[in-house]
């Protein structure tokens, strides 16, 4: 198949995934039921970001433009996707598949429902392009491996695929920059970059940087909009035993009921809370940020050439995860 027929699959693909589709929305119940972490309402926020943003004809033709492909001689491609949020292996899903590859996909024990229900759409659109996307137990007979997952599990990884071509991913958080130009609805976009996904991924912003003299309690009289994390168990028992702690080691912090601000000049905090730490120059800070690039997915901020508050969880096809473009990876193998 060409390019112009993968990108139509994949359309009509996309136009299955909506409100109404049956099986669809028995797998969101059933995914619900098993992580109560994956919400239905978080699991529609990806799916109609990926049918909007990404499964449509003229994002997958810009996205694809620069690239020769598909390649002309075919792999298989294992991936092991993570389970921290909803729907987060697609994109590599879908450049595999894009570039001309078989997809050999092991499901995150997080996630089981949803790839099984998608090739089986898949399946009854193009039964062809569904034998490029098989799901197996056990990773085996494959030219190469994209594995995201822990610190810890990353060294397994490196471990049993570092002689194959790969892409392992590990732990990376983000981070948001304030110099108090910020207008209110800035601030509170900024809510939905800490919130959504009740801050499970990587995109999740878990570190503010205040300019010095920066009250954070305005922040958390901005986010009470997002209050209603509070009522969702899980969240709310990671807040109290987090709580628990600083209160413990008498550390320094502000705490909300839906949320703890917590003074640290670490770049990963636990859930339920981001650290915060002031700064004096902001072109120092910029030094900072620059050496911890290995850890950081993005850094918001409302200066040009960062990512704009609010948009953490809305990638494009082009913002490849940890800034490896995984479409020329597949290419060169």
């Amino acid at each position: 198949m060409n390019r112009a027929d993968w990108i139509s699959i994949w359309v009509e693909l996309g136009e299955s995934m909506r409100p109404g589709n049956e099986g669809l929305e028995a797998i969101i119940r059933q995914t619900e039921q098993a992580n109560g972490w994956f919400t239905a309402a978080y699991q529609w926020q990806a799916i109609d970001h990926i049918r909007n943003n990404w499964l449509q004809a003229r994002a997958l033709e810009d996205w694809l433009l620069p690239y020769q492909l598909p390649v002309n001689v075919p792999g298989r491609i294992g991936l092991i996707p993570a389970g921290n949020i909803p729907l987060v292996g697609m994109h590599d899903l879908l450049s595999v598949m894009m570039a001309g590859h078989t997809a050999l996909v092991k499901p995150s024990s997080k996630d089981p429902f949803f790839l099984p229900w998608l090739r089986n759409q898949l399946q009854g659109i193009a039964p062809e392009a569904a034998d490029r996307f098989l799901l197996v137990e056990k990773l085996a007979e494959f030219d190469a491996v994209i594995a995201t997952g822990s610190d810890n599990s990353s060294r397994y990884f490196e471990y049993y695929f570092g002689k194959y071509p790969h892409i392992i991913r590990r732990n990376r958080s983000s981070a948001a920059i304030l110099d108090g130009s910020e207008t209110e609805e800035q601030l509170i976009a900024l809510g939905s970059d800490i919130f959504t996904y009740f801050g499970l991924g990587c995109r999740n912003v878990s570190k503010l940087y205040l300019p010095a003299g920066y009250d954070p309690s305005r922040l958390l009289s901005l986010w009470e909009v997002f209050g209603t994390v509070r009522d969702h168990h899980k969240y709310r028992n990671n807040l109290d035993y987090n709580l628990t702690l600083l209160l413990l080691n008498n550390s320094r912090h502000l705490a909300a009921d839906y949320l703890i601000l917590a003074e640290n000049e670490a770049l990963h905090a636990p859930l339920a809370t981001v650290y915060y730490q002031h700064y004096q120059d902001e072109d120092e800070l910029r030094l900072q940020l620059e050496a911890l690039a290995g850890n950081l997915q993005c850094v918001v901020s409302v200066k040009p050439g960062n990512t704009l508050p609010g948009t953490t969880q809305q990638p494009g096809l082009s913002d490849y995860a940890d800034h490896v473009d995984t479409l020329t990876f597949l290419q060169d193998i």
